[in-house]
Order: C-alpha cells, then structure tokens, then sequence
C-alpha cells in the first residue's frame, strides 16, 4: 500500500512538532566507526562508496567560496580565512582519528581543498558555517540580540537527504531552512543562538 506522504522529506511530515534536539557528544564518539544502524564493518565500504562520489560528481557533491568569511564587523576578510577554517576541519578530523581510532584512516591528500581532504578519511558528511554580521536584521530585536548569520561556506555532501548542495550554498540557516516547515517561528531563533553562543570544544549532535 502506498501513502501519500511516501515521496516527502522526513521534516515535512513533523508538521509543528518538532525541536532542536541538541545533546552533547563525548569526543571519542564524535566520528563513531560504527554506521547509523551499528554496522562497523559497513564503514569501508561506506567511506569508498563516498569517495567514488567526489571522483565521478565532484561539483554536486563539493564547493567551497574560499572568499566567503568575514569578521563580524561588516569587512570582508582574505579567502585564505575560510581555508584555514577548512584546514583546522582537515587536522581535528586527523586528530580524532588518530586518537580515538589509531591505524585506520590513511594520509590526507595534500593536493586538495583541505575540507575535500577531511572528508575522503570519514564516510561523514561535512559542512562548514561562517559567521556574518547581521546588517539586515528583520527588527530592532533581532538585530540588539546580537545573534550573527551562519552561512554555508564549504561542504562535501555525498548522502543529502533531499537537498541540493548547489541549492544552499552562501545561504545562511533560515535560508538553507526554508523549505522546512514552521521553521521560522519555531526554529530560526534557538539555531541563530546556539550557532552565536556556542562554546569552542564541546560537541554537540542531533
């Protein structure tokens, strides 16, 4: 039998339902070896099958806009700022691996963006948010909130679940968000906070 929200998104059939759902993450656990369903041999394979992905549909599966960061205070800053971003992504993937998961993951390719070159060590996607000053605030609320813009900087997404990468990059939350239902007056703000005030180092998931 089939039903008609067969062919929908998952978050399209929440409605108003849902939440932001953050619980913090031990940072052995970060980059499980195990799969969604528990599977730690599937991960070869998994890491492969990502892999082949980057080799035979690179522009829908990667992009970086290198000259995308800024400094929060209105100035645009060099492009090699989002490539440092993307190379402290490339050396805290390495670390974690070779501490918490010693001899699997092979040498990072030093001929490649360095966020392409984190995620070909990890079958995990990987998306790289910049913060924005936010110039157009929609009131004087959010504005005095101090809350900033995360925009979609850099990503290799190889099992996005009914997206585009081409869709959403240099977008920032609520804009890469709008399909999503409720959105705007559930989510937009508790996301533009927690990306805002977030601490470095801990970690958090879903």
């Amino acid at each position: 039998m089939t039903h008609a929200d067969d062919d929908l998104a998952p978050w399209q059939r929440l409605g108003p339902k849902f939440r932001l759902g953050l619980r913090a993450r031990p940072e052995q656990e970060w980059l499980s070896h195990a799969d969604a369903f528990g599977h730690a041999d599937r991960r070869a394979a998994q890491v492969a099958e990502a892999n082949h992905l980057l080799d035979t549909r690179h522009a829908d599966v990667f992009a970086a806009l290198d000259d995308a960061l800024d400094d929060c205070s209105g100035h645009n800053r060099d492009g090699e700022n989002a490539l440092a971003a993307s190379q402290e992504v490339l050396e805290m993937v390495q670390d974690n691996l070779r501490r918490f998961h010693p001899g699997t993951a092979p040498q990072a390719r030093r001929d490649l963006h360095p966020l392409e070159a984190a995620a070909r060590l990890i079958p995990e996607d990987l998306l790289l948010l910049a913060p924005r000053s936010r110039d157009d605030a929609k009131d004087g609320s959010d504005k005095d909130s101090g809350f900033l813009d995360w925009v979609l900087v850099a990503a290799a997404l190889r099992f996005p679940a009914h997206w585009r990468l081409a869709d959403k990059m240099g977008k920032a939350l609520a804009g890469i968000h709008e399909p999503v239902p409720h959105y705007g007056e559930i989510l937009e703000t508790p996301m533009d906070r927690f990306f805002t005030r977030m601490a470095v180092g801990p970690i958090s998931h879903r």
